[in-house]
């Protein structure tokens, strides 16, 4: 395995840290650490996940839907297979991990439930994360801390959700996960509406909207727009478009509509984003 450290960020609650990783062959690795680290795959390949997890106890491997977390004393074994990865990871201290997810014991239930939560909210925080971590500014130091405690409340909230049942006015799992697919899947080159989203989980527009806020505490219109504007990130960094193009793919009216969401949401034009990245 080969490993490179693309960047990293410490904080007072941890590090956090962009690697890329490369197998040549597949290797069975088992982690063993005395803080948590929570991790997020970012490459984007199309492929099934180049990795399952084995958890103690549990007789075969198990996908990491959005995210996994390897606890204090709590081995676990990971499959990789070859090709390349480039991973987000967050490693906390366990008194402060423990305190601001509210779960004192960390058990093998806990590493698995992890694995298959569905959150639309830690997809966005892993990935700006990431962000902050490649593309350090002033202050990104204080804006990860505010990152990393939403991630573990968030967490602490996901847990609790699977463990016990749903409430009143909030998202089916199976809904939760058709709004995900939907939003993220990279083949798509439409930027879907409210009402095609809605269609998809049979439910009205304005019941979508007020369950999927109780359900994660984002707007749909958010995290849609949080997700489109990572694709750009992506975009942008690999030079694949003309700023004109890329703008109609992503479904925005004009080159100046998307300017004025970008520099709204990530601080700088595209085109300074660009710049940037060519640096690199």
């Amino acid at each position: 395995m080969r490993e490179e450290l693309i960047g990293e960020l410490r904080l007072a609650e941890g590090t956090i840290e962009v690697r890329r990783y490369a197998w040549t062959e597949p290797e069975l690795l088992t982690f063993k650490r005395d803080n948590y680290m929570l991790s997020r795959l970012l490459t984007g390949t199309g492929r099934p996940r180049p990795f399952g997890w084995w958890v103690p106890r549990v007789s075969q491997a198990v996908p990491a839907m959005q995210m996994s977390v390897v606890a204090p004393a709590s081995p676990v074994s990971v499959a990789f297979d070859r090709g390349e990865a480039v991973i987000v990871s967050c490693i906390l201290h366990p008194e402060y991990f423990e305190r601001a997810t509210g779960i004192e014991e960390w058990t093998d239930e806990h590493t698995l439930l992890c694995l298959s939560l569905r959150s639309p909210l830690i997809s966005l925080i892993f990935d700006r994360l990431a962000y902050e971590v490649t593309e350090a500014r002033a202050g990104s130091d204080k804006l990860a801390e505010a990152f990393v405690s939403a991630l573990a409340v968030e967490i602490g909230r996901g847990v609790e959700r699977s463990q016990g049942e749903r409430r009143p006015g909030q998202l089916a799992p199976w809904q939760l996960q058709r709004i995900h697919n939907l939003v993220e899947d990279e083949s798509s080159q439409r930027r879907l509406t409210i009402d095609q989203i809605a269609f998809e989980c049979s439910l009205s527009p304005r019941h979508l909207m007020r369950a999927f806020k109780a359900t994660t505490g984002l707007t749909l219109h958010q995290y849609v727009s949080e997700v489109c504007m990572r694709r750009a990130m992506e975009a942008l960094k690999q030079d694949r478009y003309p700023l004109k193009v890329l703008a109609a793919k992503l479904g925005f009216s004009s080159p100046s509509a998307f300017t004025a969401a970008f520099h709204q949401a990530v601080g700088c034009t595209p085109s300074n984003f660009r710049a940037r990245a060519r640096l690199h």
